[in-house]
């Protein structure tokens, strides 16, 4: 998983997927450190059948430094972590919260459906990001 740690790269990211998942997280963060592996193997299946639609990649998976990127943790309105964030075309479809015993099945289902809602056309535009130094 990529770690994105500035505003054109986050920018980047969800222009050149149809859905991407963000992982908003920090070093010091000891839930964060067991989604983290959990989250890098479903990244690894998923981006192993990598296919591109309307010029875009499928699903794209990455990491945000919530210390790092506070701005944009803000501007997201992520004020904990962790934090797994699912855009679809630019917009928000869903987020997990926290960490549990049933991580695993709530990240691979919110996919499924934010996947499913990629293949239909959107009618919102997606969400102005302040930009940072």
């Amino acid at each position: 998983m990529k770690k994105l740690e500035s505003t054109r790269a986050y920018e980047s990211a969800v222009n050149s997927h149809s859905v991407t998942v963000m992982d908003f997280m920090a070093n010091w963060c000891a839930p964060c450190k067991m989604l983290s592996p959990i989250l890098e193997t479903i990244a690894e299946e998923y981006e192993s059948k990598e296919e591109k639609r309307s010029g875009k990649k499928l699903i794209g998976f990455f990491k945000v430094d919530f210390d790092i990127m506070k701005t944009l943790a803000s501007s997201l309105k992520i004020t904990a972590i962790p934090v797994v964030l699912f855009l679809v075309n630019g917009v928000e479809c869903a987020r997990v919260i926290g960490f549990g015993k049933d991580t695993d099945k709530k990240l691979r289902k919110t996919i499924k459906a934010c996947l499913k809602k990629a293949m239909k056309p959107s009618k919102k535009k997606p969400r102005k990001v302040k930009k940072t130094s």
